[in-house]
């Protein structure tokens, strides 16, 4: 009895892993289907490029760039006055609540970079200048008016295009130079472009044409427009779906936002007329842009970096050739930019050092001290004020600027937070403002509020001589929205 109970057991195993195996591989088989199908499909858009290039161009209103924040920053810090008349009072969020990105306390890991696989390529490279660095890519030949004007030239420079070596020598050493440097979607779109710029040496229209056929070659959805002055403006959409500062359309509920060359930028206004050729509307027209960088491995030019307040000091060197790259990095929303991480290395080297200095202080005290680190770190100035323009820093730039604003003090504060002292800790968005708060593990008295049972105090790095518990007067009864979330 006990042995064919045994038997038919054993016969049932084998049938099932039978069964499993077969619809792994049937899974297995279908996921092909499906990737050669996307790719046919992509290949047939690509393929047709041309005839929708020369049919009828659709007219497109733009949009007006949005602000990520219309209300003036303050000109001057506010500073906590000397005898506080103040009752704490509860912080109310919005609601709901956005969804937020969470991270795991993990020490930072060093970055494992595989190493690049060298490519020949049969054309001899060019080298041209990406933000000051030297860089050489194979040379193509193209052959392009000097003038495009209408639907049916656009088509014919696509065509011209497709006879060149683009897609055989140019887009492969285009995606390994992007790999050796790390660079994310948009940064590759930079590398392009400069090197259409100095290598191609096209007008403004025609450079704007190759610019458009190398990246929609590269599997990304970049499109190309024409406003009512006949200059040729490239369409992106972003994962983050939204981009301030810049004029964007909408094509089917998503978000383009426009490009233009950089000599012809200035010469006309940004709010007219776009016209761009239709595509299907149920095709896959590639992917979308990424603005979060999660590294840059560029090559290295030290540029050193000191910062001291509130008896902890930290110093030592960045590379410098992340600057100019990213000084007119397009505005993303605030949180991406805590979100990203560009130089691993500098940020654990900050981290040890103030893990050093503040490991013998009760969690209050040194989360108080991290704040009037910050606080006296650096000097404040506006965007406008010191930039001309609005300019949210990365972490990595904020230790090189002398002079930085509320945005940029909150994002690294809150990095260090978590990184530095593993406190669980929300960057926050009032109007005209941004702040930190924290989860302590004792309560005290201050101005806080409850999230998901927990009790967040603020404590902002641009309230100058505030500690934890003390928010602006002008902000006590305002809610703030969450940009961010540092949590196990």
């Amino acid at each position: 009895m006990n042995k064919r109970f045994i038997v038919c057991i054993a016969a049932l195993a084998v049938f099932v892993s039978a069964s499993a195996q077969s619809q792994m591989q049937d899974f297995k088989k279908f996921r092909e289907d499906l990737k050669k199908r996307y790719s046919d499909f992509r290949s047939n858009v690509l393929k047709d490029y041309d005839k929708f290039l020369e049919g009828v161009w659709k007219e497109y209103e733009q949009f007006k760039a949005f602000k990520e924040d219309t209300v003036s920053k303050p000109p001057v810090p506010p500073v906590v006055p000397s005898v506080l008349a103040q009752q704490p009072l509860p912080v109310v969020l919005p609601s709901p609540i956005p969804e937020l990105s969470r991270k795991s306390p993990e020490a930072i890991p060093t970055p494992e970079f595989k190493p690049i696989v060298s490519q020949i390529f049969p054309l001899p490279e060019k080298e041209f200048d990406f933000y000051g660095i030297p860089v050489s890519l194979p040379e193509v030949f193209v052959v392009l008016p000097d003038s495009l004007k209408v639907s049916a030239d656009y088509a014919e420079a696509w065509r011209s295009l497709e006879k060149s070596e683009i897609k055989s020598a140019l887009i492969p050493a285009l995606k390994a130079k992007a790999a050796e440097f790390s660079l994310n979607d948009y940064l590759t779109y930079e590398l392009a472009y400069s090197y259409v710029e100095a290598v191609a040496e096209l007008h403004s229209n025609a450079l704007m044409s190759m610019l458009h056929y190398i990246l929609a070659n590269m599997n990304y959805d970049a499109r190309i427009g024409v406003n009512s002055e006949g200059e040729a403006v490239l369409l992106l959409p972003f994962k983050q779906d939204m981009v301030y500062g810049r004029t964007y359309l909408q094509i089917n509920g998503q978000n383009y936002f426009t490009f233009r060359n950089k000599e012809a930028s200035q010469k006309h206004p940004a709010s007219m007329k776009l016209y761009t050729c239709e595509l299907p509307a149920n095709s896959d027209t590639g992917s979308k842009f990424d603005l979060r960088i999660d590294s840059l491995t560029l090559p290295y030019t030290p540029q050193p970096y000191k910062l001291s307040g509130a008896g902890l000091e930290v110093s030592g060197e960045l590379n410098g050739n992340i600057l100019k790259l990213l000084y007119h990095y397009p505005q993303m929303p605030t949180g991406e930019y805590a979100r990203s991480s560009i130089l691993q290395n500098t940020r654990q080297n900050i981290v040890e050092q103030l893990k050093t200095q503040l490991e013998d202080q009760p969690q209050l005290e040194a989360v108080n001290t991290l704040l009037h680190f910050v606080q006296e770190a650096f000097e404040y100035a506006t965007d406008s004020a010191f930039h001309g323009f609005e300019k949210p820093y990365f972490f990595e730039e904020t230790l090189y600027y002398p002079k930085c604003d509320c945005e940029d003090r909150s994002i690294f504060y809150t990095y260090l937070l978590w990184h530095v002292l593993g406190i669980e800790n929300q960057l926050l968005s009032f109007p005209g403002h941004e702040s930190v708060s924290v989860n302590l593990a004792e309560q005290i008295e201050g101005d806080s509020y409850e999230y998901e049972g927990k009790r967040f105090y603020i404590s902002d790095p641009t309230y100058m001589g505030a500690s934890s518990g003390m928010c602006m007067p002008q902000y006590k009864t305002v809610s703030p929205e969450i940009d961010h979330t540092y949590a196990p």
